[in-house]
C-alpha cells in the first residue's frame, strides 16, 4: 500500500518461462478482459482507484497504487511470442495509516451560547483513512473527561458550559456578560490521535442603564470651590514666614497675616479674630469659625471665604482684581467689598430667606440683603459694595443701573449611569446632554457648536453619579434636557474595541405649557407630546379675563357713591381717622385707575358719575392721555359726601352717557365698561317722596334693576361694594361681569324711558292722535304729558307698537293732573294685533297708578289712551313715567367684590384691568410619551391653594379665582420672594398634582388625553373628554361632562367624575397572560359619593368582546361573572377560546348589588340577574350594532 512495485526483467514475468527455440518477448497483455499490445515502450494499463500497471516486453513490470489503496488487483494475462500465455496475480499488502487531526479555533460572542454539530465540529478536519474517528475524551484545565454515550459536560467556574461529544460536536454557553479568557480544550480520538480547541471570548459591549433629573435650586453657593480648595491644601506644608514666593500661611492669637507678592494661601488657626491681607497675587484666604474674619485680598484675582460657623461679622475686602467673596454663614452679618474688576459673591441661602433693602440717607452700600433668624429673630446684614455678581441658591443676580436682578435660575442636573456589564471590560463614554437653552451655563463640560454639552467620563464619581449645576436663563419655558451615555468595550490587551460602543438617551421631566394658551392645542396626528421623562402636561394655562386689553378702545363710566355714608371709616365707623373714611380712600384709588386710564395704549374716553339723592354727570373726557389726566383727577378730587343713595338714577345717568356714543365719530371701535363703587343699597329712587332715605324698601331696589337692565344692555358693569354697609346680595344684581344665577326676587325688568328727553320708545313724536284736535302730547320736565281740551269730543292717543317675548309685559307709572276734574273721564286699553285687526285685552284702566299689563302671550302690543275733558278748567290732562319691560324669571346676579381694606380697594380697582370671568379654553390632544407623566387636559385649579397656611403666604386682597397657572405663579412669588422658574412650577405642579384638579369644575373644553407608557395621571377636568391611560398603572380622572375613560393595559383606576360616563375597554386591553384588575370608583355615583343611577355611567365591553360586530348578546353574556364582596361588586370578563380564560377583572367601588340596581336584586345568588339588569338599562354594553 502506498508504495510503487517494480520488477526488472530478470525476475519479471519470463523469468520462469522458457521456450528452447526462441528467446521469449511479451507481446501483449489482458485485464479485465481488455487486451493491450505490449510495444517497444511497453504497455500501460490505468486501473481506476487502484494504480497504474506498466508491463514491457523483456517482461520487467511496475504498479503504481493510488494513495491508500489495499483492495484487490485483477489478474494480468500475457502472451509470449511463441503465442503461449501465463497470468501475473499482484496481491495487495495493507498498511495502517496514522489519523491526520488539525487543531480547532472558534469565537465565542459574549452572552451568546455557541452550538457547533458535526459537520463543523472537532473531527470536521480531520482524517484517518483506516478508521472512523470519533472522540473518546477531553483534557481541560489538566482534568480528563471521557466523552460517553452522552457526551462530556465540563463545567467552567464563572465562565460558562463545555459540552463535546463523541461525533466531534460541541457547545459552549457563556455565563452572563463573561468576556474572559477561556483554557485550551485537548481531545483525543479512537485512534489515540489528540488535538485541540481553541476558544476565544468576543466581547460584546451591554451599555448603560440611565436615569436622569432636573431639579431646581443649585448647590450651597460656593461650597464646591471651598471643598476643592481645602481638598488641595490637606497634607500641605505649613510656612513659617511670608516669602516672595507660593506661601501656605496660619494665623495664630489672631494677630495680622501679611502675605506675600506669590499666590499666597493664608487660613485660620486660632484666636478670637482673624485678620489677614493677601498682598499682590493671587490668594486664597479662609476664614475660621465663630470669629470675626477681615479679610483683604488686595491685588490680583482673589479668593475670600469667610468662616462657616461664623456668627458675629465678616468683611471680605477683594480690592483690586476680579474677586470671589464666599459667605458661608448667613448668621454673621457681612460686608462685601469688590473694589475694582469684576467681582462674584457667593452667599447660602435663597431670596425667599432674604431682604432687600435699598440704600437711604447715608447708607453707602449698593444693597443689603437681612437675614431673619427663624428661631431667635435676630437680624444679620449683607451689605454689598462693587459686587457685580451674586450666586444664592435659587439664582444668579447681578447689580446693574441700580437694580439687583435676576439673569439665571439656577437648577441641579443629576445623572445616575450603571454599566449593565460590571465584569471590568466595558468603560464609560463621555456624556452628551442637549436640549438646554441658549446662554445656559454648566459647572462641568464643555459647549459646542451645536448647542450640546460634553462631559467627560472622569467626571463621574465611583458609583457613576453626577451633579451638574445649571444657570438657566430666567424665563426659560419646556425645558426638556436630554442626556446621552454609553459605554465602549475593550479587549483583553486594554484596547478599545472598534464596533462595541453602545448608547442610551434618557429626558429630564418637564412641563409642557401649551402653544396656544387657552386655544385648541394639538391634533390626533400631531398631539402636544412630552418626553421620555416624567413628564407634566397642560392643555390650557387658564387665567381671568381682561376688560381692559391693551390695544383695545374704551368707553368707561365711573360710577361713585356720594352719599352721607361714604363719610363712613371702612369698619362703619362714624368718626374714622383723617384720610381714612370712604370717600377719601375711594379718591385715592380713583386717582390710581386715572393714572393707569391715562396710560393705556388705546383710546380711552371716560366720565364720572356722582350719586346721591340723585345723579349728575360731573365730568367726561375724550381720549383721555397724560397730557389731561389732571383735570380728571381735580374732578375726583372735589367729590364730597351727602345725601341718600340712588342707584336708579346712577345708571339712567350713565345709560345715557353710553347711548350717546361716545368716540362714535373717529371711526375707532369701542368697548364699553363701567365701574360702580358704592358703600351701601339704594335707598331713593327718582320721584320717590316716601323720605326713607335712611332704609332699603323692595321699590328701591326694583326701581335700580329695571333702570341697570338698560345699562347692563350697553356695559360690562363691575360693581365693588365699600365696606360693610352694602349687602353684598342686593349688590349682585348690579354685576354682569359673571353672570352666576338669578335672584330670588325683585322683576326681571328693563327701563325703556324715563323721559328725561324726546327720545326712545313712547317719545313725543311717536303717538299718532285721533279725535278732539286739541289734544297733544308733550314732554313736560322728566314726564310725557297727553292733553284733551275744551268741551269737544274726546282725545284718542295710540302708542307705538312694541313686540314683546312670551311671558314678558309692559309697567309704567300714570299720573293724573290737577286740572282733571269729577266731570272728566279717561281710559287706558291695552291692545293686542291678532293678525288682522287690534283687539282689546282685558278691561280698560280708568285709575292712576302704576299700570301693569303682566306676562303676555308673544306679539304686537299698543296702548290707546282716551280722555274727556267735561269740567270747567278747560283741560284734562295724564302724565306717564318710567316705562318699563318685565320679562320672565328672575333678574340676573353677578359677583360683586366686597372690599374691607384701603389696599383691597386700591387692588380691586386698579387691578380691575381683570374680572372674575375665567377665561375660555380649548379643545386639546395632549400625549404623555413614556415617564410616569401628569395630563391636565383644561387648566390647573389654583382656587384652592394653601394659603396662610404651613409658612405659606396669606391670600392677597386683590386674588380672585380662576388664576390657573398664573395663580400658581403669583402663589410661589409671595412664598420665595421671587417669581418661579419653569422648573419650579413643574416641580409644584407635580408635587401637589391631585390638590389642583377640583372636582365639580366645569371649565374645560373636550380634550383627548393619551399617557402612553408608564404609570400616568390624566385629569380631563370640564368638557366631554378621551382618557387613555396606554400601558402601566394609570389613574384616569374624567371630571365633569360626558367622559370616556379607556384604561388599557395594566391596572388601573378610574374616576368618571360627574355627567354620564362611559368606560371603555377594548380588544388588546385585556389577556390572560397579562390580567388586569381595574377600579372604577365612582360608577354612577355624584361627588359626595352617593348613588345616583340617573347619571347613566356605562361599562363598554363592546369592542373587548365583539370587536367585529358578529357576535350576540346571548352568546356573550356567558363570558361575563358578577360577585358581591367587601363593600364591592366585582365583574369578571373570560374570553371565547374553550378554556374561557379570565381577562378582565373590573371592581366596582362601594357598591353592592342592591345599590347597582336600584334595590331590585338585593341577594348574591341573583348575579346573573344583576347582569341582566345593567344590560338592559343600559349600564353595560358588550356587543356592538349589527347592520
Amino acid at each position: 500500500e502506498d508504495t510503487p512495485l517494480v520488477v526488472a526483467a530478470d525476475k519479471g514475468l519470463l523469468a520462469n518461462d522458457s521456450d528452447v527455440d526462441s528467446t521469449l518477448t511479451v507481446t501483449s497483455i489482458t485485464v479485465n478482459g481488455t487486451d493491450y499490445t505490449v510495444g517497444a515502450n511497453g504497455a500501460t494499463v490505468e486501473l481506476a482507484g487502484k494504480g497504474t500497471l506498466v508491463v514491457n516486453s523483456d517482461g520487467s513490470y511496475s504498479f503504481t497504487p493510488v494513495k491508500d489503496f489495499a483492495g484487490a488487483l485483477p489478474v494480468v494475462g500475457y502472451t509470449t511470442n511463441t503465442g503461449l500465455s501465463s497470468t501475473l496475480t499482484l496481491t495487495m499488502t495493507p498498511v495502517d495509516d496514522a489519523s491526520v487531526l488539525v487543531a480547532d479555533r472558534n469565537t465565542v460572542t459574549e452572552d451568546t451560547p455557541l452550538v457547533v454539530g458535526k459537520a463543523g465540529g472537532l473531527l470536521a478536519n480531520d482524517s484517518d483513512v483506516d478508521s472512523t474517528l470519533t472522540v473518546t475524551s477531553i483534557t481541560v484545565d489538566g482534568t480528563d473527561y471521557t466523552v460517553g454515550a452522552n457526551g462530556a459536560t465540563v463545567e467552567l467556574a464563572g465562565k460558562g458550559t463545555l459540552v463535546v461529544n463523541s461525533d466531534g460536536s460541541y457547545s459552549f454557553t457563556p455565563v452572563k456578560d463573561f468576556a474572559g479568557a477561556l483554557p485550551v480544550v485537548g481531545y483525543t480520538t479512537n485512534t489515540g490521535a489528540s488535538s485541540t480547541l481553541t476558544l476565544t471570548m468576543k466581547p460584546v459591549v451591554d451599555g448603560v442603564t440611565l436615569k436622569v433629573e432636573l431639579v431646581s435650586g443649585g448647590f450651597v453657593p460656593g461650597a464646591a470651590k471651598v471643598e476643592q480648595i481645602l481638598s488641595d491644601l490637606a497634607g500641605k506644608t505649613q510656612s513659617k514666614l511670608p516669602t516672595p514666593g507660593d506661601d501656605y500661611l496660619v494665623s495664630k492669637d489672631g494677630s495680622w497675616v501679611l502675605g506675600g507678592d506669590g499666590k499666597d494661601t493664608i487660613k485660620y488657626g486660632s484666636g478670637d479674630h482673624f485678620s489677614a491681607d493677601g498682598g499682590s497675587g493671587n490668594d486664597i484666604l479662609i476664614g475660621g469659625g465663630s470669629v470675626t474674619d477681615h479679610l483683604i485680598g488686595g491685588d490680583g484675582d482673589d479668593i475670600l471665604i469667610g468662616g462657616k460657623n461664623a456668627t458675629s461679622s465678616v468683611t471680605l475686602d477683594g480690592g483690586a482684581g476680579n474677586d470671589t467673596l464666599i459667605a458661608q454663614s448667613l448668621k454673621a452679618s457681612t460686608s462685601y467689598y469688590g473694589g475694582d474688576g469684576l467681582d462674584v459673591a457667593y452667599m447660602p441661602g435663597s431670596m425667599k430667606d432674604l431682604k432687600l433693602i435699598k440704600p437711604s440717607g447715608s447708607q453707602s452700600f449698593d444693597y443689603s440683603l437681612v437675614y431673619k433668624d427663624p428661631i431667635s429673630g435676630a437680624l444679620t446684614y449683607h451689605d454689598f459694595y462693587s459686587v457685580e455678581t451674586l450666586y444664592l441658591q435659587d439664582g444668579k443676580y447681578e447689580f446693574k443701573d441700580g437694580n439687583l436682578t435676576k439673569v439665571a435660575d439656577l437648577a441641579t442636573l443629576k445623572v445616575d449611569v450603571d454599566l449593565i456589564d460590571n465584569d471590568g471590560s466595558e468603560h464609560f463614554t463621555e456624556l452628551t446632554i442637549k436640549g438646554l437653552p441658549q446662554g445656559t451655563l454648566l459647572s462641568g463640560g464643555t459647549l459646542q457648536a451645536d448647542g450640546s454639552w460634553k462631559v467627560p467620563a472622569s467626571m463621574l464619581d465611583k458609583d457613576g453619579k453626577l451633579s451638574l449645576q445649571v444657570e438657566l436663563p430666567v424665563g426659560s419655558q419646556n425645558i426638556k434636557v436630554t442626556v446621552v451615555a454609553g459605554s465602549q468595550e475593550y479587549d483583553m490587551n486594554g484596547q478599545p474595541i472598534a464596533g462595541e460602543v453602545k448608547y442610551t438617551e434618557a429626558d429630564t421631566g418637564f412641563m409642557v405649557k401649551p402653544t396656544n394658551p387657552n386655544g385648541d392645542n394639538g391634533t390626533s396626528d400631531k398631539p402636544v407630546e412630552g418626553g421620555r421623562g416624567d413628564d407634566v402636561l397642560l392643555g390650557d394655562i387658564g387665567g381671568i379675563k381682561t376688560s381692559v386689553e391693551p390695544g383695545k378702545n374704551y368707553n368707561i363710566a365711573l360710577i361713585v357713591d356720594t352719599s352721607g355714608s361714604m363719610k363712613f371709616g371702612l369698619d362703619g365707623r362714624e368718626n374714622p381717622p383723617a384720610g381714612q373714611d370712604r370717600m377719601t380712600l375711594t379718591i385715592n384709588a380713583l386717582k390710581a385707575l386715572a393714572n393707569q386710564l391715562a396710560g393705556h395704549d388705546g383710546v380711552v374716553n371716560v366720565t364720572l358719575i356722582g350719586f346721591s339723592n340723585s345723579a349728575s354727570s360731573l365730568l367726561t373726557i375724550n381720549d383721555l392721555s397724560r397730557s389731561n389726566v389732571q383735570s380728571f383727577i381735580d374732578k375726583i378730587s372735589s367729590l364730597k359726601a351727602n345725601g341718600a343713595t340712588n342707584y336708579e338714577d346712577a345708571f339712567i345717568k350713565a345709560a345715557a352717557w353710553f347711548n350717546s356714543q361716545p368716540g362714535s365719530g373717529s371711526g375707532k371701535t369701542f368697548e364699553n365698561l363701567t365701574y360702580f363703587l358704592t358703600d351701601g343699597n339704594p335707598t331713593v329712587y327718582n320721584g320717590d317722596t316716601s323720605g326713607s332715605g335712611g332704609d332699603t324698601d323692595n321699590i328701591d331696589m326694583q326701581k335700580a334693576i329695571d333702570a341697570f337692565a338698560n345699562l347692563s344692555g350697553q356695559s360690562e358693569v363691575k360693581a365693588i361694594g365699600i365696606g360693610t354697609g352694602v349687602t353684598q346680595g342686593n349688590l349682585a344684581y348690579f354685576d354682569n361681569t359673571k353672570v352666576v344665577g338669578s335672584g330670588s326676587q325683585y322683576e326681571n325688568a328693563q327701563l325703556l324711558n324715563d323721559f328725561s328727553g324726546n327720545t326712545g320708545p313712547w317719545s313725543a313724536n311717536s303717538w299718532s292722535r285721533t279725535g278732539d284736535s286739541s289734544g297733544s302730547v308733550t314732554m313736560v320736565g322728566s314726564r310725557l304729558e297727553l292733553k284733551d281740551s275744551a268741551k269737544n269730543q274726546a282725545s284718542v292717543f295710540v302708542s307705538e307698537k312694541m313686540t314683546l317675548v312670551a311671558g314678558s309685559g309692559l309697567r309704567f307709572d300714570l299720573g293724573k293732573g290737577s286740572d282733571v276734574g269729577s266731570e272728566d273721564s279717561f281710559s287706558v286699553q291695552l291692545q293686542h294685533w291678532n293678525g288682522t285687526a287690534w283687539v282689546n285685552v282685558g278691561a280698560a284702566v280708568t285709575s292712576a297708578g302704576t299700570i301693569n299689563s303682566g306676562a303676555l302671550a308673544a306679539g304686537d302690543y299698543r296702548y290707546v289712551f282716551t280722555i274727556n275733558e267735561w269740567g270747567n278748567s278747560g283741560t284734562a290732562t295724564l302724565t306717564i313715567d318710567n316705562l318699563i319691560k318685565v320679562m320672565d324669571g328672575r333678574p340676573p346676579v353677578g359677583q360683586p367684590d366686597i372690599i374691607t381694606t384701603a389696599d383691597q380697594l386700591k387692588a380691586v380697582l386698579v387691578g380691575s384691568s381683570t374680572t372674575n370671568t375665567p377665561a375660555e379654553v380649548g379643545n386639546d390632544v395632549l400625549h404623555g410619551g413614556a415617564g410616569n407623566d401628569i395630563l391636565f387636559g383644561d387648566a390647573i385649579n389654583t382656587d384652592h391653594l394653601p394659603w396662610g397656611t404651613a409658612g405659606n403666604p396669606a391670600k392677597p386682597a386683590d386674588w380672585v379665582d380662576g388664576k390657573g397657572l398664573d395663580g400658581l405663579t403669583q402663589f410661589l412669588t409671595l412664598k420665595n420672594g421671587y417669581a418661579p422658574s419653569s422648573l419650579e412650577l413643574y416641580e409644584y405642579i407635580k408635587g401637589n398634582a391631585n390638590s389642583l384638579d377640583v372636582a365639580g369644575d366645569t371649565r374645560g373644553g373636550n380634550d383627548k388625553l393619551q399617557g402612553g407608557l408608564g404609570d400616568d395621571i390624566l385629569f380631563g377636568q370640564g368638557g366631554n373628554d378621551e382618557l387613555y391611560g396606554n400601558d402601566g398603572k394609570d389613574i384616569l380622572y374624567g371630571g365633569t361632562g360626558s367622559d370616556k375613560l379607556y384604561g388599557g393595559l395594566g391596572n388601573d383606576i378610574l374616576t368618571g367624575g360627574e355627567g354620564k360616563d362611559f368606560f371603555v375597554w377594548n380588544q388588546g386591553d385585556a389577556s390572560a397572560s397579562n390580567l388586569a384588575v381595574d377600579v372604577i370608583t365612582d360608577f354612577n355615583k355624584t361627588a359626595n359619593n352617593t348613588v345616583d343611577l340617573n347619571q347613566k355611567d356605562v361599562i363598554d365591553l363592546s369592542d373587548l368582546l365583539d370587536s367585529d360586530g358578529s357576535k350576540s348578546e346571548a352568546s356573550l353574556k356567558g363570558l361575563l361573572s358578577i360577585f358581591e364582596e367587601s363593600g364591592n361588586v366585582r365583574l369578571e370578563v373570560r374570553d371565547d377560546t374553550n378554556d374561557h380564560n379570565l381577562i378582565q377583572t373590573i371592581v366596582l367601588e362601594g357598591h353592592s348589588f342592591a345599590s347597582l340596581t336600584g334595590n331590585t336584586y338585593t341577594d348574591k345568588s341573583q348575579a346573573g340577574l344583576v347582569i341582566d339588569y345593567m344590560l338592559l338599562n343600559n349600564m353595560l354594553e358588550i356587543d356592538k350594532p349589527h347592520g
